[in-house]
């Protein structure tokens, strides 16, 4: 999803020609079985650390030519960034085919669905979605971070870090996408590397007060 000049969100839908130009996508924010602050009831990732994470892709476009939409499983359990802020569903359900998605495994979560939205809530606030600078791959490279300190791969995210300094030069997208995409300036002091840090040095601290290699409760985030 991206961030659209009247605050909806924008889907790198396939145009006829497959080029995933962005088109808007509504309803975001009415999303069935989609939980902004889950129970403990209702996700059992939200209390639970030592799950299984995955990252869910899909390809938009002839095969991610136009990106990447990514989110994180945890316990197949669903974690993504949007417009409306970090949202958590009890099942995959930002992703617009399972069938056509790609699923990795990329280990278990040193971390509790709590702890992670507690942490990149305050980096990756709603109304703060931008499709190019701070888009649901930003968050995902996060989230993976975090939970199993892995970074997601290159290739899900290049396009858009190619994209912004097409834009950033020219103005591009916002012409293709006829003024559907502007940047959004809520995303503008944004950087990833800086919260990679500071996720960097959390766990380091974690690590300094534990006797064991993968803590069962964080009390230091």
């Amino acid at each position: 999803p991206g961030f659209g000049s009247n605050g909806s969100a924008i889907m790198a839908d396939e145009d006829e020609e497959g080029l995933g130009y962005p088109t808007i996508l509504t309803n975001i924010r009415g999303m069935g079985g989609c939980l902004i602050n889950p129970e403990p009831h209702e996700l059992k990732s939200y209390y639970s650390s030592g799950l299984k994470v995955e990252l869910l892709a899909t390809a938009r476009g002839l095969g991610g030519i136009a990106g990447f939409h990514t989110s994180v499983l945890m316990a197949g359990e669903e974690y993504f960034f949007s417009p409306a802020g970090i949202r958590c569903c009890s099942y995959p359900i930002s992703h617009p085919s399972l069938l056509q998605a790609i699923r990795i495994g990329v280990g278990v979560s040193k971390a509790t669905g709590q702890e992670l939205y507690n942490f990149l809530s305050e980096h990756f606030q709603s109304g703060s979605y931008d499709f190019l600078r701070k888009n649901c791959n930003a968050f995902t490279d996060c989230a993976l971070y975090f939970l199993c300190e892995k970074r997601l791969d290159l290739r899900y995210r290049a396009m858009e870090k190619l994209g912004w300094m097409a834009e950033s030069q020219t103005g591009i997208l916002h012409s293709i996408s006829e003024g559907e995409y502007t940047a959004n300036p809520e995303a503008e002091d944004f950087n990833v590397e800086e919260v990679l840090d500071e996720i960097a040095e959390r766990w380091e601290g974690c690590s300094e007060e534990s006797d064991t290699e993968v803590p069962q409760s964080l009390s230091c985030w």
